[in-house]
């Protein structure tokens, strides 16, 4: 499996432990990639570590040998690529025939305003809607492509998530700070406000290298 924008390991280690599976991560950022690599180096178990490994690569440059993987895996990681045409079509390379490529992402509902321009532009998001997102993957020579409107699910965990910090307070404010707890909160709250007013969504997609 390949790991697109893998961050600190998560996904990596999970699809290691619960599916057995051989994993390349992806990231540019050195800090999260640093993490990724401390984890794996702490881990007890062997074969976790024979089955996982990270670089501090660019999907949109890497060269990586076609043909090589039966899974590529992104979550909300390719917000920030504007050629997403580009990168699928690397993708279609690197999977065998009949690979899976399974995405979840940031997409544009519907209108904007100034605050949610801003938004885009500081975090340098390149967004798109959730069906254009499927006509990217289509275009790109994938088969059986699924783009779902996933927002009610991104909502339901952002609330969640809201509800943990709210319960852990105490003790996520004695580890990172009130500065940084207070950000993280604004951010999540933020997120609510723009998917209630249809400007940010989140879409889950999937496509299929066609065997022949």
């Amino acid at each position: 499996m390949l790991d697109i924008g893998c961050g600190t390991g998560g996904s990596a280690f999970l699809m290691a432990h619960e599916h057995n599976a051989t994993v390349l991560g992806l990231d540019l950022s050195a800090n999260m990639l640093g993490q990724a690599i401390d984890r794996l180096a702490e881990s007890d178990n062997d074969s976790i570590r024979d089955q996982v490994k990270f670089e501090l690569l660019d999907a949109t440059t890497a060269d990586l040998p076609d043909g090589e993987y039966d899974i590529i895996y992104s979550r909300d990681a390719i917000l920030h690529i504007g050629d997403k045409a580009g990168l699928f079509a690397r993708c279609l390379k690197w999977l065998k025939p009949g690979g899976r490529i399974m995405i979840s992402d940031y997409a544009v509902g519907g209108g904007a305003d100034e605050e949610f321009e801003a938004y885009l532009k500081d975090r340098q998001y390149q967004l798109t809607t959730v069906s254009n997102y499927g006509a990217i993957m289509t275009a790109a020579g994938f088969a059986d492509v699924a783009a779902r409107d996933a927002t009610a699910d991104f909502v339901h965990w952002l609330k969640v998530e809201l509800e943990r910090m709210a319960t852990h307070k105490e003790q996520l404010l004695a580890e990172v700070g009130q500065e940084a707890f207070d950000k993280l909160e604004g951010g999540w709250q933020a997120k609510l406000v723009r998917v209630e007013k249809g400007y940010q969504a989140w879409g889950v997609y999937s496509g299929t290298k066609p065997a022949q």
